[in-house]
């Protein structure tokens, strides 16, 4: 099973003196940014580490323990704040929660143990049944998150910006074909939305602009953008969708 992660704005409830803290990572039961619905249970009251931005290499930040609280998933823990690096974090959250709205973005790495494909709203949502969460993060404000974020996203180094907008394509990719397998194994037909449809057309176009702008300047042996949205194009009609239609 393929580790996956999901970015969130926490709301930090509270911290403590001793590095107690509690955040609301996820509500239950609605439709997130990726297409999924939590389920209350899903993350089996689990205890878990806090690394800084998901380094598995760190040394652990603190430990947390999972708890659903009405439609909410709260991570309640304790950072370790005798390691210098969680008394860093500790004091930033601190800040971050007293001074103005809260703008901390908080992940967590999973890996699916049970999930179904559902039609919600004419609409296909997976269902997160049970999940084996590994470890919560505080992380950085990603570039194109939020409104704010476009100044550090003009600092990216071209290439550096390529880059990971083509993980981004390839983990969409990734995507697509686990919601094609699962709805394989649930004989579900192979249909997708005109909202997805008009989505993944909408990016294969784009990824050809750009390659029309920088036909001057872009490098032969430089990022196959195109290749990646017609792969994901070959996939839809695979599954019996005409994108173009």
């Amino acid at each position: 099973m393929d580790i996956e992660h999901k970015r969130f704005k926490a709301q930090v409830k509270q911290t403590g003196d001793s590095g107690e803290f509690e955040a609301i990572i996820a509500t239950l039961d609605v439709v997130d940014a990726d297409g999924d619905i939590i389920v209350a249970g899903a993350f089996q009251n689990a205890t878990l580490s806090v690394l800084p931005a998901h380094d598995s290499r760190s040394v652990p930040l603190g430990k947390a323990t999972m708890e659903d609280r009405g439609d909410k998933a709260i991570a309640v823990g304790k950072f370790n704040l005798d390691v210098p690096a969680a008394k860093d974090w500790h004091s930033a959250l601190r800040f971050d929660l007293e001074n103005g709205k809260s703008v901390q973005e908080w992940s967590f790495a999973y890996r699916v143990i049970e999930s179904e494909m559902e039609t919600r709203d004419e609409e296909e949502v997976r269902i997160l049944k049970k999940l084996d969460v590994m470890e919560v993060s505080p992380v950085l404000r990603g570039a194109g998150v939020d409104t704010g974020t476009l100044s550090a996203k003009s600092k990216q180094r071209f290439a550096d910006q390529l880059d990971s907008t083509l993980t981004a394509v390839e983990d969409t990719l990734e995507r697509a074909k686990s919601i094609a397998e699962l709805r394989a194994n649930n004989d579900k037909p192979g249909t997708l939305s005109d909202n997805h449809k008009a989505r993944i057309k909408a990016m294969r176009d784009k990824f050809e602009e750009i390659q029309v702008v920088l036909s001057g300047t872009a490098e032969k042996d430089g990022p196959e953008m195109p290749a990646f949205a017609d792969t994901l194009l070959s996939d839809a009609m695979r599954l019996g969708v005409d994108i173009n239609a």
